[in-house]
Formats: structure tokens, C-alpha cells, sequence
């Protein structure tokens, strides 16, 4: 994405030209910082509640349009679903 924003071409991809402060900061890998945040975010067990959370904002009909919307997604060819748990 820096490639593409450097050289100007971003919008030919669909890229809106934002600056990126992150950008400007020598090793930096915001991944890297992120993921024991998510680990422990999953560890405590918030995401079920933030799916209630944002269920109950939704609606029931926007959440059966999301649902629907999901169910169109193509799905990677190897990848493995597990039904009834692994």
C-alpha cells in the first residue's frame, strides 16, 4: 500500500490518500503490536460479547442481511470446516 501511495496510483487500486503517521516511524510493525492485544481479548472471553453487543445494534433484519451477506462470501478451496468441532 506505502508503494502505492508514494507513487500516487493509490485511487487506481481504491486506495483514498491518507496520510500515515506509522509510516514515518522506523520499525515499526503494527501487527506485531496488536496481536498479543487480541490474544489476550479472546483470552478473557470479550468477543462473544461484543457480537451480542453489536447484534442487539443491528436489529434482527439487519442482522439476517448481514448473515446473508456473510453466507456469500466465497470460501478459500482448502480450507477445512469443522461442523461439529474438531
Amino acid at each position: 500500500m506505502q508503494e502505492y501511495y508514494n507513487n500516487g496510483s493509490a485511487e487506481s487500486i481504491g486506495l483514498e490518500q491518507v496520510y500515515n503517521y506509522f509510516w514515518t516511524i522506523p520499525n515499526i510493525d503494527i501487527y506485531v503490536a496488536t496481536v498479543p492485544d487480541r490474544m489476550h481479548y479472546l483470552d478473557l472471553g470479550l468477543f462473544r460479547y461484543q457480537i451480542e453487543y453489536t447484534k442487539e445494534l443491528l436489529g434482527k433484519s439487519l442482522e439476517d442481511k448481514m448473515n446473508r451477506r456473510i453466507a456469500i462470501i466465497p470460501r478459500h478451496p482448502g480450507l477445512k470446516i469443522f461442523a461439529k468441532g474438531v
